[in-house]
């Protein structure tokens, strides 16, 4: 927290129209707050208000990685197949508390309570891009739709693109698997290789979308408010 409270009153951003000094002034509330497991804190504490969701936005370009693609001559083993690629996407849940008459909406697939999030990394699982707040039943596909119609949303660069699973639908800017084909990663051993070109293409975008999985892995193993229900 102390560290987000400098960069707030040190970073070079965009203040986008407030002075420095109103988007500066949340800095010693981020600083006094306190450390530990978020899903302990005081709920009136942790309200967060217009002024501070401000601020955070603004730091967007500095906390976030800017997508570089995979150049031609990458000797990257999980990578140097997919030139020109910017990363992998995807969606994950978290599981939330929200009133009883719209559980319904935030039903996931798997009967848990959740939101989608859509998050997008870099080939060194740094976050790109990401999308919360939409309910658990919705479609990672939709949720893209959203996220690329956006005037502020995942912008893709012609000729470059990011791996997606078999969820997507494959087109321009986003390369998904072959469909009937063996894709995921403990599908193959060394008794059981790849059986033709598709089941190859599989496995190595399997190898090389795995990052984003990882990435979703680490963030909720860091923070416990992601593992556990939380009021929406």
């Amino acid at each position: 927290m102390a560290a987000l409270s400098s960069l707030l009153r040190s970073a070079p951003i965009n203040t986008g129209g407030r002075g420095r000094s109103e988007v500066a002034e949340v800095s010693p509330r981020i600083s006094a707050a306190p450390t530990g497991d978020l899903k302990n804190w005081d709920r009136d504490f942790v309200k967060v208000d217009q002024a501070t969701l401000l601020s955070l936005i603004l730091l967007h370009s500095l906390l976030l990685e800017k997508p570089e693609p995979i150049p031609e001559d990458s000797d990257d083993p999980k990578w140097k197949y997919f030139k020109n690629c910017l990363g992998a996407l995807d969606g994950t849940h978290v599981k939330v508390i929200v009133p009883v008459d719209i559980k319904r909406r935030y039903r996931s697939r798997k009967a848990e309570i959740s939101t989608n999030v859509l998050g997008v990394c870099g080939p060194d699982m740094k976050y790109i891009y990401m999308l919360p707040g939409w309910e658990g039943s919705a479609h990672d596909g939709r949720v893209l739709r959203d996220a690329i119609s956006r005037p502020n949303g995942l912008r893709v660069p012609a000729d470059q693109y990011y791996l997606v699973d078999a969820r997507y639908t494959n087109g321009k800017g986003f390369l998904a698997p072959y469909r009937g084909q063996r894709y995921h990663i403990g599908g193959w051993t060394a008794q059981n290789p790849p059986n033709s070109a598709e089941e190859y293409f599989n496995m190595c975008h399997a190898k090389a979308r795995n990052i984003v999985e990882r990435s979703f892995a680490r963030i909720k193993n860091k923070w416990a408010i992601l593992r556990s229900p939380c009021f929406l």
